[in-house]
């Protein structure tokens, strides 16, 4: 829904400002709200 979208998008805004490590890690949480949202 739009909540996960605005979520999405945070969470692409944060990844980008934070460490490599938290980044890698952000992108795995997202593609795992991506499976769950399939």
């Amino acid at each position: 829904g739009r909540g996960f979208i605005t979520k999405a998008v945070n969470g692409c805004h944060t990844s980008s400002l934070t460490t490599p490590e938290d980044k890698g890690q952000a992108q795995q949480i997202h593609h795992e709200d991506l499976l769950n949202l399939v």
